[in-house]
């Protein structure tokens, strides 16, 4: 914690901040300061040629018609600075003047025309030309709107760059702010009616050191680290780095992740490590992870890349008998095709990429009763995937026709009992239709029923009639 008189100053913030609180009494007879508050991250140092922004907070009990505040930057030993165009608000409205003033998109202040209807924000110039003194003021009236009552909210920042040249001896920029300038008065308009705050300068309030940007030599113990993993596996690595042990401020930032979740960066003095989960959808890609050795105010002095390659294992697919037979209608089963998982993060599943037939999803039984369609010759293609990667295998099968055609209800080895029976669960238990119905028409009457059975059992046991090629439609 630094301190200035009657200002504390903690050292930690990534900005500085001139904080102004707008005290209206409930009399409504004037108005004054409540607390200046300044935070920055270079305690009272600003560096030379490095953007620099002060950011003005208000706090207000009652609804604001009107504001007019004024503001000076000016150096007792000669320090120069220039404005720094932001895009924002300046004399002549937005993006006009110099531009140096940013509004607060979460400030009441956001919609300014909508807030101060009657002006808009307006931006009023002052001997601005880069030399001590530059003042200037920013202010609003308001018809129907006004700015509602809150609490030290930001509002807008002011943006500056310090400009001192090769500077040889530490110089000095002083900021401050007042609700009367040296043009005149300025009237606060509230609720309970003008007001004029008889309110001064009051040189000295904030001053900061200028100085060179003080380069104390951090650097990282290596700036490529390759990494390979699997990407089931957190991702762990450490990190090191030295400097000039007179030099503070000297912090590590992420400076890029590729919008990476399930990382982290630990820092502690000088030294810390990375901590990254990659997912599946990481797989083949290589992920870049960037951190930094800052300077206040935010200047990068080392940086450190992380290349982490992302990996997976395909499944191992593992199938037996290579080459395979059956007649048509014939039930196939083949239970040998396996799969060992890859990695303890993933669960794999089966699918047919080509042939005839079906597997379960789990287990990897493949299952096929065969027509006349599929009679030839057939590459059975099975793919065993986790969702990222996938690894293929394939068996050959043969699928021919059977002798003893007709009468051969189950497409079995020739004709005998099992057809009848068959045909008897297809008629009375509502079994597996037969593969080829004109084989099962038995008696040739175009149509399947217990006749067909009673047929087959007289071909079979008493020396009856062959049986026939059906007609069944």
């Amino acid at each position: 914690m630094k301190s200035f008189g009657d200002f504390s100053v903690p050292a930690y913030s990534k900005i500085f901040r001139l904080i102004m609180f707008v005290l209206i009494w409930c009399v409504g007879y004037t108005y004054g300061y409540n607390a200046i508050t300044l935070t920055y991250p270079c305690s009272d140092t600003l560096y030379n040629g490095v953007p620099s922004s002060i950011s003005v907070s208000y706090s207000n009990d009652d609804t604001l018609s009107g504001f007019y505040t004024g503001f000076k930057i000016w150096s007792p030993d000669g320090a120069i600075w220039n404005w720094n165009d932001v895009n924002g608000y300046g004399q002549g409205g937005l993006d006009s003047g110099k531009a140096f003033i940013l509004l607060n998109d979460e400030g009441r202040m956001s919609s300014p025309n909508e807030v101060w209807d009657l002006t808009g924000l307006v931006v009023n110039e002052y001997e601005m030309d880069n030399i001590s003194p530059d003042v200037f003021s920013v202010s609003g009236e308001a018809n129907s709107g006004g700015l509602p009552p809150g609490q030290n909210i930001n509002e807008f920042s002011f943006h500056f760059i310090p400009n001192g040249g090769l500077i040889e001896a530490p110089k000095t920029i002083c900021i401050d702010s007042v609700f009367v300038p040296p043009s005149g008065s300025f009237i606060f308009n509230t609720a309970s009616g003008p007001t004029v705050p008889l309110v001064s300068w009051v040189d000295g309030g904030m001053c900061f050191v200028v100085s060179p940007l003080r380069n104390c030599g951090p650097s990282f113990d290596q700036n490529l680290v390759n990494i390979s993993t699997n990407h089931c596996y957190n991702v762990q690595h450490d990190f090191q780095a030295t400097w000039d042990e007179n030099c503070n401020n000297i912090e590590v930032e992420l400076l890029s992740n590729n919008g990476l979740g399930g990382l982290s960066v630990i820092a502690y003095e000088g030294s810390g490590h990375i901590s990254y989960s990659p997912s599946g959808e990481d797989i083949g890609d290589t992920v870049q992870i960037v951190i930094g050795l800052v300077q206040c105010p935010e200047i990068v002095i080392s940086t450190l890349t992380f290349e982490i390659e992302v990996t997976g294992i395909p499944p191992l697919m593992l199938i037996g008998n290579s080459y395979n037979q059956v007649g048509i209608g014939n039930l196939f089963q083949k239970d040998d095709i396996l799969a060992q998982e890859d990695d303890i993060c993933d669960t794999y599943y089966f699918l047919i990429t080509s042939g005839p037939g079906s597997i379960d999803l789990q287990s990897g039984l493949y299952t096929l009763i065969p027509t006349l369609e599929d009679i030839g010759e057939h590459w059975i293609v099975i793919e065993a995937t986790d969702s990222y990667e996938s690894r293929v295998d394939s068996f050959h099968l043969t699928i021919i026709e059977e002798s003893n055609m007709p009468g051969n209800a189950s497409c079995g080895d020739g004709v005998n009992v099992g057809d009848a029976v068959s045909i008897v669960n297809y008629v009375f238990r509502n079994g597996y239709t037969p593969p080829i119905v004109n084989w099962a028409d038995a008696n040739g009457d175009c149509q399947i029923n217990i006749g067909d059975a009673v047929y087959l059992i007289n071909y079979i046991f008493r020396g009856g009639a062959a049986p026939l090629t059906g007609c069944v439609n």
